[in-house]
This record gives structure tokens, C-alpha cells and sequence, in this order.
């Protein structure tokens, strides 16, 4: 956790468990920087709403709870539910994506979903178009839906409007984290007060930056570096 602390991360909630190995994800990377991911869960699919309910000063605290789905699907909802009820937004990336989809009860404890083009089509199988199933997503719950593209950038989807932002050129090498990259950077900038398009603008960026680079945790651009990108592409 020694890096965690040099980056400011809070780690007085990360929870041990006994017998258990981290989690584990081997990656395959192609010439294009393209991934196809095995996860082993270990200690992660053993997180239970009962350590949740220890870090309940956390989620009076903050102003965003962000979630993905490594971790397993009763704790992912239990977290949505408890960010509800303390009136606090919820940001759920939706990886990676069970077989069976996402329960509707969590869906309507989300604010912002950001899938990629595959889950968001996932989620809404009979439609025929990505405007088709955001559509039907929408009507779930989530208040904006916004699916990354990849090298084609995000198309956000709320009831009001729907708007793409260009990926800004990077030479891509990998693209493991990406998404998670994207998803912590929207938040972050939301809970800033940008608005959304200018947070995904930003969140584009950073996922761009975290590409350019081997690994997932050391490819994590800092802000300094998005701001410098962002700056450059005006």
C-alpha cells in the first residue's frame, strides 16, 4: 500500500482477508494494444456488505461513490443503495459484464453508467442501435449514460442530449486500464462541478495518457499531464 499512500489514497478501510490471495488478472496485450483479460477474484470476490458497513463514516463522507464489478454483485448493490440513501451519486462502470446483466434494482440506484459500446449493447440485447439501448437503459434509472468507444472517443446519452467527444491522438501501446482510468477521472471531475461534457473531455484525456504506456497502476496519468494534453489539443 506504500504507493497508495505516496498518491494521497486514503487505505484505513482496505480490509484483509485471512486465507485469501489478491486478486490476480493476467493480461494479453496485442501489436494494436488491444487486451484479453483472465481475473482470478481471490480476496475481491470475498468482499461482503458486512466490511462496507465498517467504512460507513466513508459514505456519509463523500460526494461520489464509484463502483465496478469486480468485487461481488449483493456488495456492489448494497454500496449503490447505502450512496442512495445518504444522497450521494453513484458512478458504475460495468465491468466485467455477468452474463446475465446488470439487476434492475442496481440500475436505479445509478447516476452515471459508463460501459463500453459491447456492455451498453449487453444491457439492452433487442435494440437496434446504440441510441436504441441507451434508450432503454435510461428508462432504468441512470441519470447519463456514457460509453466509451475506444479509439472513437465516449457518445453520452442523458434524457436531455446526446453528445460525442472526440479521443484526442495518442499511440496506444496498452489499453489495460483504460476504462477504469476513464471512469475514476469522469468522477473526479464531476465531483469538481465540471460540467458532464467538459468532465468527459477530461476523463478522454486521461484515458488516452494511461494507453501510451505498459501496466495499469503505474500507467495512471497524473493531472498535471491531462491538463497539459488538453491544453495542447485547443
Amino acid at each position: 500500500m506504500g504507493e497508495f499512500r505516496r498518491q494521497g489514497i486514503e487505505t484505513r478501510h482496505i480490509a484483509v482477508k485471512a486465507g485469501a490471495p489478491s486478486g490476480v488478472a493476467l493480461i494479453m496485450v496485442d501489436a494494436h494494444g488491444e487486451n484479453l483479460i483472465a481475473v482470478a477474484p481471490g480476496a475481491n470476490g470475498l468482499l461482503a456488505p458486512a466490511d462496507l458497513e465498517a467504512a460507513e463514516e466513508a459514505f456519509r463522507a463523500a460526494t461520489m461513490v464509484i463502483l465496478q464489478l469486480e468485487i461481488p454483485m449483493e456488495t456492489v448493490q448494497w454500496a449503490a443503495n447505502r450512496a442512495w440513501g445518504h444522497g450521494k451519486s453513484v458512478l458504475l462502470n460495468p465491468a466485467p459484464m455477468p452474463p446475465e446483466g446488470l439487476p434492475r434494482d442496481l440500475l436505479a440506484a445509478v447516476d452515471i453508467l459508463t460501459p463500453n459500446e459491447g456492455e451498453a449493447r449487453a444491457l439492452a440485447p433487442d435494440a437496434n442501435s446504440l441510441a436504441d439501448a441507451a434508450a432503454d437503459i435510461l428508462e432504468q434509472g441512470p441519470k447519463a449514460l456514457v460509453v466509451t468507444q475506444g479509439r472513437r472517443g465516449v457518445t453520452v446519452f442523458t434524457p436531455s442530449e446526446t453528445f460525442t467527444v472526440p479521443a484526442l491522438a495518442v499511440q496506444a501501446v496498452d489499453t489495460v486500464g483504460a476504462g477504469d482510468c476513464f471512469s475514476a477521472t469522469l468522477g473526479v471531475a464531476l465531483t469538481e462541478g465540471k460540467p458532464l461534457r467538459a468532465a468527459a473531455r477530461f476523463a478522454v484525456a486521461a484515458a488516452g495518457l494511461s494507453t501510451t504506456r505498459a501496466g495499469a497502476q503505474a500507467a495512471m496519468p497524473g493531472r498535471e499531464e491531462i491538463e497539459e494534453m488538453l491544453a495542447q489539443s485547443d
